[in-house]
């Protein structure tokens, strides 16, 4: 069967409309095509598809026929670089082979003294400004909380002595990725536009700041703490490469990238919808807040804890249904393959998109509507399939557990200080970016339990 076409401009395809608002383009067309469609954007043919069991195929079942050597991973290696996120096959093994015992579950829960200590923080600068009737830019807070949380985690320490500059400087780089993709006419990094130039100041301080600390650390043989453990990420990493470590610089300034950017960016996204969600739900606030005082009383979050508490986790799946940050996931095909009846050529790039399945009344009954409880009676009927945030497969995320973890512990810190709601009149819409941004920011009314 022929796949669906968009007709767009001669040369130009679809690519005006698209630039514009991917987010809107997509599922204007998906209404007519949910299973798959393409379109143009320039020289360059995409396809995208709302099907979950298409999505299933392209993540678990033949992922070994979907790779990340396309458009959209290409302008994102500017960036990444050889990170684990962006490459294939034997380099993406070896990488994760490293990151993953980081990052596990057993790992990440020697973290919750550090995240505790960041979102008390925040939330301890929260407190003047509600009790003088202030609103507060959440959205802008958590990207600061997050950056202390990857960085004292990455690192063992070591803020930046600018973390505005830092932050400031991967969003520029993030928005700077965007437009390439989304662009038909582009210049080289090396052509000395406007854009470029904010590039190359941008990566100049990102990786000034990156190498320092990776070199501090080969120095210190990734500094061991007295149990032998290494106290931060990095050190660990250094201690897996053993002697290789003194000559991977570059690979460990790679995949330092590909976490900090997970982990402050998108972890940022990510808890300021959780909270907007909250914001805009008080019963299912208040109900959340008993929870956690039946469960914890007055004191911190521990990692049992986290089991006995179904509804808070429950409230963060269905944010993650709603809002997932990661909004579009890009495969490319290696050999001929069929989707349904369709058939996609080799290099086939392919979209789908987390945020479009998960609301999608085709899979999810009252899709449009706020329904944590969804998640706690997972019976027969349940969309498994159709629920993505992290993606699925081999690849799924692998700062699965530390996301949880971060949600879990910023809600009950949250909740047992402050009544949330939105600033009266605010409205937030969901924007395809690098990640799916509240557009408008999340402009908060606090008021003191």
């Amino acid at each position: 069967m022929e796949i669906p076409f968009i007709k767009g401009l001669p040369v130009l395809g679809s690519a005006i409309e698209f630039q514009k608002d991917p987010l809107a383009f997509i599922r204007k067309h998906e209404a007519q095509h949910p299973d798959l469609f393409g379109f143009r954007v320039g020289p360059n043919t995409l396809y995208f598809s709302n099907n979950a069991d298409y999505a299933q195929h392209i993540l678990f079942k033949n992922f070994k026929n979907y790779g990340k050597q396309n458009l959209m991973y290409r302008e994102m290696a500017i960036l990444f670089g050889g990170a684990t996120s962006v490459v294939d096959g034997e380099k993406w093994k070896a990488g994760h082979e490293m990151i993953k015992p980081s990052l596990a579950m057993k790992r990440v829960t020697e973290f919750l003294p550090i995240i505790e200590k960041s979102f008390e923080g925040m939330l301890s600068g929260w407190e003047k400004r509600a009790a003088a009737g202030e609103f507060v830019d959440a959205s802008a807070d958590l990207a600061a909380a997050t950056m202390s949380i990857i960085v004292n985690t990455m690192f063992g320490s070591n803020m930046p002595d600018d973390p505005e500059l830092i932050g400031r400087s991967f969003r520029d780089i993030l928005g700077i990725i965007v437009d390439r993709i989304l662009s038909v006419l582009k210049f080289p990094l090396a052509v000395p536009t406007p854009q470029n130039l904010r590039y190359r100041r941008a990566i100049a301080s990102i990786d000034g700041f990156i190498y320092r600390i990776i070199d501090e650390k080969l120095r210190a043989n990734g500094a061991p703490v007295g149990s032998g453990r290494f106290q931060d990420i990095l050190g660990e990493w250094i201690e897996s490469l053993g002697p290789a470590a003194a000559t991977s610089r570059k690979r460990l300034r790679d995949e330092v990238i590909g976490i900090f950017v997970a982990g402050h960016g998108s972890s940022a996204t990510f808890l300021s919808w959780i909270l907007y969600h909250l914001a805009t739900q008080p019963e299912i606030q208040e109900d959340v807040t008993k929870e956690l005082r039946d469960v914890l009383g007055g004191r911190t979050l521990e990692a049992a804890d986290a089991g006995r508490l179904p509804l808070t986790r429950a409230v963060i799946e269905e944010s993650m249904r709603l809002t997932p940050p990661g909004w579009v996931i890009s495969r490319s095909t290696i050999a001929e393959d069929t989707l349904g009846p369709y058939r996609l050529p080799p290099g086939s790039m392919v979209l789908l998109s987390p945020y479009l399945l998960q609301n999608s009344p085709r899979y999810w009954e009252r899709a449009e509507m706020f329904d944590p409880r969804r998640f706690l009676n997972r019976g027969d009927g349940f969309p498994a399939n159709a629920f993505i945030p992290f993606t699925t497969g081999p690849r799924v995320c692998t700062g699965k557990s530390l996301a949880m973890i971060e949600a879990t512990m910023l809600v009950a810190q949250t909740l047992r200080k402050y009544r949330l709601a939105l600033k009266p009149g605010h409205r937030i819409t969901p924007e395809g970016g690098f990640t799916l941004n509240l557009k408008g920011g999340l402009l908060l009314q606090l008021t003191k339990r």
